[in-house]
């Protein structure tokens, strides 16, 4: 189907105008805008009165836009004196806007008109439908999946009435079913658990063979190495100001050091992970012992390290965002 099929071109102009005016003197189409001035004149055709021109209502009720005749500026009652072509349902013969045109948007009592386009559509429908059912014909008796029914639920529900019965003590004790809602999280807890899901994700397993171990009984932390002591000593008299959960990992590796990420299962003793820290960290191991101790980084902790015992697990000293130092001699002060 080409344009000129619902269109036509004017004659002025190449324009194709879905909504063309045919000159009732020389009997060529033109646009809107060649309509009026395109230097037509009939001689034998006398200039009648003047008519003022009628607005035409949408016959949809309800609606008060004005009708593409009304538009065009066909007059009801005046035949041959407008310059549109009558525009009307073809259904209801009705005129209405540009909205409520089509027989769907009006709601027509009349059976539907199809044009050529809605046949050809329907035809290709139909024809795929038969290709389907041949080439596929198991996928013929096949129930088409829909989408499951909506539910609005932020909505809130009526509460449901309590069933009429005995009344016995399970339900008459409503002060054991009361649950105490949850604190709402400051700012401050927000920072720390965006700081723990960082280090969640940075962190590398301890170990090589941790790597399968899995991740929901591990806790992940930062380590340092300051064998004097003196970051440490530096950091427990600083000025708390405002609260960081990245100042204290930053404080005790000494700028522009950045304190490492690993993680490790809660079962592995402190003393191991002592071991493996000191190994990864160069630390020498004399006679002199050197501690391994825990800085906790949670909103409201103390600035005040805490020294390890080796011989303890990982879970019952240790939690995830916590800072490891290795210091030497500090447990002989």
């Amino acid at each position: 189907m080409s344009l000129l099929d619902i269109g036509a071109q004017c004659y002025a102009c190449t324009l194709i105008d879905f909504l063309p005016f045919p000159c009732p003197t020389c009997s060529h189409t033109f646009c809107a805008n060649h309509i009026h001035g395109h230097g037509c004149a009939s001689p034998d055709r006398a200039p009648g009165p003047s008519v003022k021109r009628r607005r035409g209502v949408c016959a949809r009720p309800a609606c008060e836009n004005e009708t593409i005749e009304s538009v065009g500026g066909l007059e009801v009652g005046l035949e041959g004196e407008g310059i549109a072509r009558e525009v009307r349902c073809p259904g209801c013969a009705e005129a209405f806007c540009i909205s409520h045109r089509a027989q769907d948007a009006h709601d027509c009592t009349a059976p539907r008109f199809y044009d050529a386009r809605h046949d050809a559509t329907i035809a290709r429908r139909e024809k795929a439908k038969q290709l389907l059912a041949r080439n596929f014909p198991q996928q013929a008796a096949k129930e088409r999946v829909t989408m499951p029914k909506q539910v609005d639920r932020t909505r809130s529900s009526k509460a449901e009435e309590p069933k009429s019965g005995p009344t016995t003590a399970a339900n008459t004790d409503t002060t054991a079913q009361v649950v105490p809602p949850a604190a709402t999280p400051g700012p401050e807890d927000k920072l720390f658990k965006a700081h723990l899901m960082t280090i969640r994700s940075l962190a590398k397993p301890l170990e090589p063979r941790f790597a399968s171990a899995s991740r929901d009984e591990s806790v992940s932390v930062e380590w340092v190495v300051d064998e004097s002591g003196s970051r440490v000593r530096q950091w427990v008299a600083g000025p708390e100001g405002k609260y960081n959960p990245k100042a204290a990992g930053l404080a005790l590796a000494g700028p522009p050091a950045k304190p490492s990420r690993v993680w490790v299962p809660l079962s592995t003793p402190v003393g191991k992970l002592f071991d493996s820290l000191a190994t990864q960290g160069k630390v020498a191991r004399p006679k002199d012992s050197a501690d391994a101790k825990q800085v906790c980084t949670q909103p409201g902790a103390p600035r005040t390290p805490v020294v390890l015992d080796l011989s303890q697990a990982v879970q019952s000293q240790i939690s995830s965002g916590d800072v490891l130092v290795l210091v030497r001699g500090w447990g002989t002060e």
